[in-house]
């Protein structure tokens, strides 16, 4: 699992879940990926800090970490792009 953080705007202090499984049927995957946001209170709104892995199935399997760390980059710029869309605008 790797940690990370992205700053966003403000937040209510509330802890949200989403599990997007409810969303589309069960099927079997040889990748899956996991995203866990939690929302901490800082100085003028709150940081969003996440834990990201991807893991595979039989031979896709030993690549499951090293996706994990290619995609850290496209996850950390797609919580910053939600960061400035929900951020007040000056």
């Amino acid at each position: 699992m790797v940690r990370g953080a992205a700053r966003a705007g403000r937040s209510t202090g509330s802890r949200e879940e989403f599990d997007a499984r409810r969303l589309f049927p069960q099927r079997r995957r040889a990748l899956r990926a996991a995203l866990a946001l939690t929302f901490v209170a800082a100085d003028a709104g709150c940081e969003v800090v996440f834990e990201f892995a991807v893991e595979g199935d039989g031979l896709l399997r030993p690549t499951g970490p090293a996706l994990t760390r290619l995609a850290v980059p496209a996850v950390r710029a797609d919580l910053r792009r939600a960061a400035n869309i929900l951020s007040p605008q000056s």
